[in-house]
């Protein structure tokens, strides 16, 4: 995924919380990944069910890329697949080739984000709650 655009969500205090988990320190960085995996789930399946579909090819080409040994999700389009997705997303207010007129973005991935930020953030908490029982 060539990524042109970026959402995220940051998890702050993790440090201090593992400093002090001792043998629970495993258990929670194992609840945190799933939690990634299963937030990240929800957003991108968001982000199909609003994306403007004419072909579908560019509901194909969102998809989820974990890095930081599944700490971080990447959530969005290929661009190799759906070279226009930036423009979807963002509009157009010049005239160009592609698309050869203006129009605004739909921010499909930026809704997707907005509308499921608390379902994730919930998920997030109870990974972390669940591990420091």
């Amino acid at each position: 995924m060539n990524s042109k655009f970026q959402i995220s969500y940051k998890v702050t205090g993790l440090q201090k919380i593992l400093a002090n988990l001792g043998s629970r320190k495993q258990l929670l960085l194992e609840n945190l990944k799933q939690a990634v995996d299963d937030g990240s789930t929800i957003v991108e399946a968001r982000a199909k069910e609003i994306v403007p579909v004419r072909s579908g090819n560019l509901m194909r080409s969102i998809h989820t890329q974990f890095k930081n040994d599944g700490f971080t999700a990447v959530i969005g389009p290929d661009y190799k697949a759906a070279p226009y997705a930036y423009y979807v997303e963002f509009g157009r207010s010049k005239s160009g080739k592609i698309p050869p007129y203006p129009f605004a973005g739909r921010h499909y991935m930026e809704q997707s984000f907005y509308q499921t930020k608390i379902q994730v953030t919930k998920i997030l908490e109870n990974a972390v709650k669940n591990a420091i029982r």
